[in-house]
């Protein structure tokens, strides 16, 4: 088997991954050292919260998609198991004390990875070490973390009224640790995250429709695209696995050819814009329903 050759700075940044997002190396105005720390301590300070620590409730679920729109999925429940699938191999180094990183395999045309717990108020599904190396291993922007807080383990819901909408975009002069051909990452490219809310109807009380229990939902929406090669990445967070089914839907074997097409970057970029769009029909669908709920409600008892 032939390896992929990572540069220095990306193998430091995976050999410090669970100090994420100190490890981030690409600068910008809201990267420098002491936001980074700050960053990373709150992450300390949420972490009981946030990640599961029972074995056997970790589980991440991973559609990669090639050219062809050929799926490869696996449910990772596993540190080594998410070490495989991402490609990444560490071995003895003869030159350094610290293990040299290297590659197993280029990135997929589209990778989607679903960050979930049973609900929004519970665990999430991994460890804190797992989330550290998918996001050191993609290079995601620090900010992404404002919009994990939302969730854990919790008596009530957190930041209801938390809404953010943030951008990273390099299109020229990417630092060099970004360049990685192995991968087939050009170091041009965007990064967009933001949250959405969806209102659910949860219980229904046919007698007395003001009994009725409504539960709005968040969901976390985070999106990379290459403008080269058009290689696309797609993080969601939510309770529950309704974003990944809604994804799967969008891009299997019955789904329309323009909404799973990777055979060049227009396409990558179109199919792009058919899940953002897939995620704002799912935010919207009920929300009539639950504005005319509240109507009847205020009604009742005037």
């Amino acid at each position: 088997m032939s390896y992929i050759d990572f540069p220095y700075h990306f193998q430091q940044a995976l050999l410090n991954s669970f100090w994420y997002p100190k490890n981030t190396i690409l600068k910008t105005i809201d990267t420098y050292p002491n936001s980074l720390a700050k960053a990373e301590s709150l992450l300390s300070e949420k972490e009981y919260g946030l990640f599961e620590d029972r074995s056997t409730e970790w589980e991440i679920p991973i559609r990669d998609l090639n050219s062809a729109s050929v799926v490869d999925k696996s449910n990772i429940q596993s540190l080594e198991a998410l070490h495989q699938w991402l490609g990444i191999r560490k071995q003895a180094s003869a030159s350094s004390s610290l293990p040299a990183v290297t590659g197993t395999k280029k990135d997929p045309k589209c990778r989607f990875i679903c960050i979930y717990g049973m609900h929004s108020r519970s665990k999430l599904k991994l460890t804190r070490a797992m989330l550290g190396d998918i996001l050191t291993f993609h290079q995601v922007m620090p900010a992404f973390l404002d919009f994990l807080y939302v969730f854990g383990q919790q008596s009530e819901p957190a930041d209801l009224q938390f809404s953010g909408f943030r951008e990273q975009v390099v299109l020229s002069d990417p630092p060099g640790d970004l360049i990685q051909p192995g991968l087939e990452r050009s170091g041009l490219h965007y990064q967009i995250c933001y949250n959405l809310r969806g209102a659910t109807l949860v219980e229904e009380n046919k007698r007395d429709i003001t009994e009725n229990v409504w539960s709005i939902r968040q969901a976390v929406f985070h999106h990379q695209f290459d403008v080269l090669s058009g290689n696309t990445l797609w993080i969601t967070i939510k309770g529950g696995l309704e974003i990944q089914q809604r994804f799967k839907a969008l891009t299997d074997r019955n789904a329309r050819p323009q909404d799973k097409s990777f055979g060049t970057t227009e396409d990558c970029f179109r199919s792009s814009l058919s899940a953002h769009l897939m995620y704002c029909y799912w935010a919207t669908e009920d929300w009539r329903w639950h504005i005319q709920w509240l109507e009847r409600v205020v009604d009742k008892q005037d």
